[in-house]
């Protein structure tokens, strides 16, 4: 006999929930439902190669996968600049450690780092679902994860080989922890709560920008003497702390410096000019109406956070969003232009919010007419919308560029293991699949010079792949003998 814990998560009869429904079959049903749409959706694709889009980050987190096969290492490990290893300060590999346990069991492969990718995002998921439903509601919970599970922009990143999908399972998680422990308190409750915090922190940093989210949580469930309570601060130094700390060391120990670097020399020079940019301004919302969730999406997101600030019980989504929207927008102003990624974390805030706003038209009432049948055609026309628009925005994304796959063949035919590589790309998709070891150098770049240079530091092989650098060195003369001529590149053995 299957137990009553099996029988309440998978009902014998769910089939006979909607022609008999009780509240609670509908809503499990409903949420089993969304489940199987959400991964079914993201299933396609899944067995591309990485050099879609974002082959930039992907072909990184595979390769720290990758490496992790041969050097295990509580820092990523990259494919470049120079023989290895090449650590990097970066997020905590979550994913590519999880990745490479299931390559060391079944082998590499792109589609089940993939797979690795999907898990985490169907974490997500049921974060979504329990805190809407904790906040806003069952039914606002149905409609979010409706919104969450068929905005295309977020299926697409959902399986892409990246840390967002670990950044947007631990960021829920916490969240929803967070909310529980304020509901329930608890040492358990806190404890779960630090250590969702912590993940989430070192996940990506851009977990903070839900910072203000979490202030608004408290001071709508606590009011402001919720500060006074001891365990709340120990869930934040506990959950931020070690997070901190694994970052600096990181910077201390790794070879390169990409977080710092990304700071210092990208997002705090150009600041404050990108802040007063007519440009950004008008990008902005372009960029959240193709990508995250239409511009009727868009409109309503707006029109739903304005009636929160004047409804009581939800004054607080209508802060944590706006917050949050803020936050993200000033803390990461110079680098959403080249980073559409960046803007999947305000996908569950849309989410959200939109779940709140439908569910409450759902259930008003104009006179004794009830409103819910608008607010079904709403959310059916809504989502009809985000998947059209999203799939004229961001439809290109699945289309994988065949190249460095066939490159990365005849690079691995010609030379040994451990050959060093000078490419003419900054791009490691190129490279990747070759699994070699290079430097990168930007066409306008190389020189001779700076091919005598990697050469004295072990490089023994040029591999152009631009036309720049086909065009600058045409014959073999220029710098040894030409392996390697065709349309996907040119391979010279280095003397």
């Amino acid at each position: 006999m299957p137990s009553s814990q099996s029988q309440k998560l998978f009902p014998v009869n769910w089939w006979k929930a909607w022609a008999s429904p009780t509240i609670k079959a509908v809503r499990r049903t409903a949420f089993w439902i969304l489940l199987i749409l959400f991964v079914a959706l993201r299933l396609v694709g899944l067995g591309n190669p990485l050099s879609e889009q974002a082959s930039w980050r992907q072909a990184d987190t595979a390769a720290m996968a990758r490496n992790l096969l041969q050097n295990f290492s509580f820092l990523p490990q990259l494919d470049y600049d120079g023989p290895g290893p090449n650590t990097s300060q970066l997020e905590f590999p979550f994913l590519p450690m999880v990745a490479a346990l299931v390559w060391k069991v079944f082998g590499v492969a792109d589609w089940s780092a993939r797979l690795v990718a999907l898990a985490f995002s169907m974490l997500s998921f049921l974060f979504l679902w329990r805190l809407a439903a904790r906040t806003l509601g069952r039914r606002a919970a149905i409609i979010a994860g409706l919104v969450y599970a068929i905005t295309p922009f977020n299926v697409f990143y959902n399986r892409t080989v990246m840390p967002e999908p670990v950044l947007l399972a631990f960021s829920l998680m916490a969240l929803d922890a967070f909310v529980r422990y304020l509901d329930q308190g608890g040492n358990g409750n806190a404890a779960w709560a630090a250590l969702s915090i912590l993940a989430a922190t070192l996940s990506k940093p851009n977990f903070l920008f839900f910072g203000l989210a979490f202030v608004v949580l408290l001071v709508s469930r606590k009011g402001w003497r919720g500060f006074l309570d001891g365990r709340l601060w120990l869930i934040t130094v506990a959950g931020l702390l070690p997070a901190l700390l694994y970052y600096q060391w990181a910077n201390l120990q790794a070879n390169q410096h990409f977080l710092t670097g990304l700071l210092e020399k990208r997002m705090l020079p150009t600041f404050l000019e990108t802040l007063f940019s007519p440009a950004f301004w008008s990008f902005l919302p372009v960029r959240l109406a193709e990508r995250v969730c239409s511009w009727p999406g868009l409109v309503l997101f707006f029109l739903f956070t304005l009636a929160a600030l004047f409804s009581r019980h939800a004054r607080y989504l209508a802060f944590a969003t706006l917050g949050c929207l803020l936050l993200f927008i000033f803390v990461s102003l110079p680098i959403q232009y080249e980073h559409d990624y960046y803007h999947l974390l305000l996908v569950p805030i849309f989410a959200l919010t939109l779940g709140w706003g439908l569910a409450a038209i759902s259930r008003a009432k104009a006179g004794s007419f009830s409103l819910e049948p608008l607010g079904v055609g709403l959310t059916v026309g809504l989502a009809v919308v985000i998947v059209s628009s999203g799939l004229a925005g961001v439809g290109r994304f699945w289309q994988a560029d065949p190249a460095p796959l066939r490159l990365g063949q005849l690079i691995r035919t010609y030379t040994e293991p451990n050959d060093l590589l000078l490419v003419d790309q900054l791009n490691p998709i190129y490279f990747y699949y070759a699994d070699r070891k290079a430097w990168r150098v930007p066409p306008s770049d190389l020189t001779p010079t700076l091919m005598q240079e990697r050469q004295r530091e072990g490089a023994t092989c040029l591999v152009l792949v631009s036309v720049e650098g086909r065009r600058a060195f045409p014959s073999p003369e220029m710098s040894g003998h030409v392996w390697l001529d065709g349309v996907d590149g040119k391979l010279v053995q280095l003397k």
